[in-house]
């Protein structure tokens, strides 16, 4: 598991009721794509950072219009 592998306990972390943790909702399976070694996906940086991390490894998230809306939509599946 990502998790243990960061060393983070999934038990302790805050999250919603689906299970998304930080300021910007972030799935425990997910930590992977998280930037640093202390992740605190309640801190604006460290949460910008990794989702803009995770938009560009696994979204293919590039400058294009093409490339911005495939990348979120990776993250988010709504087309509004």
């Amino acid at each position: 598991m990502p998790c243990y592998a960061k060393g983070i306990d999934p038990l302790t972390i805050k999250g919603s009721w689906g299970g998304a943790i930080g300021y910007v909702p972030f799935m425990p399976y997910r930590m992977n794509y998280a930037v640093d070694g202390t992740i605190n996906l309640h801190s604006w940086a460290d949460a910008i950072f990794s989702v803009a991390n995770y938009l560009k490894k696994f979204g293919n998230y590039d400058m294009s219009d093409k490339g911005r809306k495939k990348g979120i939509f990776s993250y988010n599946h709504n087309d509004s």
